[in-house]
């Protein structure tokens, strides 16, 4: 999917830079869930790998981004998709508990970022596509 950066309805006219971390200092979030497929990671090892694709975003990539995830199915009962989605980042609701992939991070144009995990984190192995 795309992002469209600058054109968020509650975007302030200004952006300030948190002066520690350089990343634009602002509570707006835009968020997606994603379902994986084959029900994710297996827990003893985690995810190995995240890839975020900017290419074709030369002027209107994202500043940055942040990655979590959850299981939907570690209850005794599993948790529907809707449950899921009801417990989003930006709610204070839901029946399961996002826990992070990847910290805040900051994005460049037009590229592939890969972070794999070393020692039990994600790495950025960002590269140029």
């Amino acid at each position: 999917d795309g992002w469209e950066t600058a054109r968020h309805p509650d975007r302030p006219p200004v952006l300030i830079r948190d002066p520690i971390t350089n990343l634009i200092d602002n509570p707006l979030m835009d968020w997606a869930v994603l379902k994986l497929g084959m029900g994710g990671a297996v827990q003893s090892e985690g995810v190995s790998r995240i890839i975020i694709d900017t290419k074709h975003f030369k002027g209107n990539f994202p500043e940055s981004v942040m990655v979590e995830g959850c299981d939907a199915n570690a209850n005794a009962t599993p948790v529907s998709d809707e449950e899921v989605c009801a417990a989003a980042p930006d709610k204070e609701q839901g029946k399961v508990e996002w826990y992070p992939l990847l910290k805040r991070t900051t994005m460049g144009p037009d590229r592939e970022h890969v972070f794999e995990k070393v020692r039990g984190e994600l790495m950025n192995s960002d590269r140029a596509v």
